[in-house]
């Protein structure tokens, strides 16, 4: 086989590669993206129950103020 067709198989076979490298390397960036996109929303919901919760009960304590005062006598 003569040299000049060894390296355009060469070059020919580098082209498939990276072609189906891009094909395989999107698809799982796109994963990785999602999957960092669901746990920072996971967390959030977390940390907007615990904000929920706290304002509740500082709302609760408000109401509550006055008789625990009266009861305190």
């Amino acid at each position: 086989m003569p040299l000049e067709s060894l390296q355009f198989a060469s070059a020919r076979e580098d082209r498939l590669n990276a072609k189906w490298k891009r094909r395989r390397d999107i698809p799982l960036a796109i994963l990785g993206w999602i999957a960092v996109a669901a746990v920072i929303l996971w967390a959030a919901g977390h940390v907007a129950r615990s904000l929920l919760l706290l304002a509740i009960a500082a709302l609760l304590a408000f109401a509550l103020a006055p008789a625990v005062k009266l009861f305190q006598r």
